[in-house]
């Protein structure tokens, strides 16, 4: 019985034309190309997910809240056709932050009320609850607050946490905020802490720095001074704080609790300004709401640039971070929301 004509590798090469050798090599380093470009981008992709989910020592668990963040904006509508989507409202929410600039826009909110003629611009402002530490609030407390944002006025303010409003009164509410650079925040709230121990202790309680007060050697007698201040400025009433609102989460909670907490509600706002970037921000929410809120801007000393600040924060606090995230995404949102209808 004859054996079949069996023909080795080296043979077929041998006996192949150059030109098939030449397509054969090309289609070989086309398809190693592919592979390497295919693993390539798996890898980055990886790396950036993991980079995003971890920036904050983030669990794998929690990411849920992150996906789709790259492309995140606040208006919703048609580019091409913006006044099809246009803001209508009766009624304007706003909890602000504290030392974020608030009272400017406060101000320029109802400037803007009270200059096109609305017969309902009338103004509320509901106190504070909670501005610094939401720990000592019981829950009659929150729920007086509830009371009093039940009936909003065409302006509703106050130094607030953010409270998940349901109900037909709040359908045509415009939800705004401020958020201001963390750094300048804290160095803000230190000095205004300082000015309230004052108030209460009296003009012999000394100024610190926080520099100072992690100095290895601190000054005789001035102990007293950095605890009571320290324990004000450092990760309360923070801007994240602000947005987690009153939930036991936002009290006793890790910070990556509270983070993801307020990127969830960061979701049921409307529009949130950036004091870095105001006339941007009011630029955008004239073009939202259509109709001109820039002419009535109100000048901010907190707006101004802290570059030549010698305030130092060292050692960062460990909340900053997270403070960081927050701001930078709040930013970010901003300025794509601002591409698409600029």
């Amino acid at each position: 019985m004859t054996r079949p004509h069996q023909t080795f590798p080296l043979q077929m090469f041998l006996t192949q034309e150059p030109s098939q050798l030449l397509s054969g090599g090309l289609r070989g380093v086309v398809f190693f190309t592919i592979a390497v470009l295919v693993v390539t981008y798996i890898s980055v992709y990886i790396h950036r997910e993991r980079e995003r989910v971890q920036v904050c020592g983030l669990s794998t668990g929690k990411r849920n809240i992150f996906k789709n963040l790259k492309n995140d904006h606040w208006f919703q509508g048609n580019k091409r056709h913006p006044s099809s989507k246009i803001k209508e409202f009766s009624t304007i929410l706003y909890n602000r932050v504290p030392k974020t600039g608030s009272m400017s826009f406060y101000h320029t909110l109802l400037a803007f009320g009270r200059k096109n003629g609305s017969a309902n611009a009338t103004w509320k402002d509901i106190g504070t609850f909670g501005a610094f530490n939401t720990n000592y609030l019981s829950t009659n407390k929150i729920e007086c607050l509830k009371r009093q944002l039940d009936n909003p006025s065409w302006l509703t303010s106050g130094h607030f946490h953010f409270v998940d409003l349901q109900g037909d009164q709040y359908v045509n509410a415009l939800k705004l905020n401020l958020v201001r650079n963390p750094l300048d925040h804290f160095e803000s709230r230190w000095f205004w802490n300082i000015k309230l121990l004052r108030d209460y202790l009296g003009s012999h309680f000394e100024s610190v720095t926080y520099e100072e007060c992690n100095s290895c050697h601190l000054k005789p007698g001035r102990e007293i001074a950095c605890n009571m201040i320290m324990s004000l400025s450092l990760c309360q009433g923070t801007i994240v704080d602000y947005f987690c609102g009153y939930a036991i989460t936002c009290q006793t909670g890790s910070f990556d609790d509270k983070l993801e907490q307020a990127l969830r509600n960061l979701r049921t706002f409307d529009f949130v300004a950036v004091l870095e970037d105001m006339d941007l921000s009011l630029q955008v929410l004239s073009k939202m709401i259509g109709q001109n809120l820039t002419s009535f801007q109100l000048n901010s000393n907190a707006s101004k640039s802290k570059g030549n600040s010698t305030f130092k924060i060292e050692p960062m606090p460990s909340c900053m971070k997270y403070e960081m995230y927050l701001y930078e995404h709040i930013r970010n949102k901003l300025r794509r929301t601002a591409a698409m209808l600029l």
